[in-house]
Formats: C-alpha cells, sequence, structure tokens
C-alpha cells in the first residue's frame, strides 16, 4: 500500500510538512563569523522527556572517533529539562 492514497493526502501532506519546517526556521538562529578552522559540528536535539538518551547519542558520536568533530551543540526545549538533569551531565 502506498503512503498516500491520492495526490491530495500527498499534497496536503507535503504543504503541511513545508510549513512546519517554516516555522522551525524561525525557532533558531543565531549569528557567528565564518569557521576560522576546519571541521564540522555535530547538533543533537534532546527530548527533555527522555533525557538520559542524550548520554548514548554522546557515547555513540564518541565512538565514532570523528577527527573532523570539533563542537557538539545540544538543543532542547527552553525550561524543559529536570531540575538538576544539567549539573549531572556537565
Amino acid at each position: 500500500m502506498e503512503k498516500y492514497k491520492t495526490y491530495l493526502h500527498f499534497l496536503s501532506a507535503k504543504i503541511y510538512k513545508d510549513f512546519r519546517r517554516y516555522q522551525m526556521s524561525k525557532l533558531i538562529s543565531w549569528d557567528t563569523p565564518a569557521p576560522t578552522e576546519s571541521g564540522c559540528t555535530a547538533i543533537i536535539a534532546m527530548c527533555s522527556r527522555i533525557p538520559y538518551i542524550l548520554s548514548a547519542n554522546l557515547d555513540c558520536l564518541v565512538s565514532s572517533r570523528w577527527d573532523a568533530l570539533k563542537e557538539i551543540i545540544i538543543v532542547v526545549e527552553q525550561g524543559a529539562l529536570l531540575q538538576g538533569f544539567r549539573e549531572k551531565s556537565l
């Protein structure tokens, strides 16, 4: 069975997804200068309802031995972390 039954279902899903992408593009922005050294930054979105998955994700990054990885940015909903989680994670 196909994912979309009709072209109308496909079109409505596409419009919805495009709208959600547009909304998300307005949530995060930053002004940084151009990188001065080569390398990569990993951005990890963390679900506040299951915060301890973060350590597994970080372990995967460490075990990959990614030489070009220079920085890891963790994004979580503002004010949604369990009390004391940030201190335990640092």
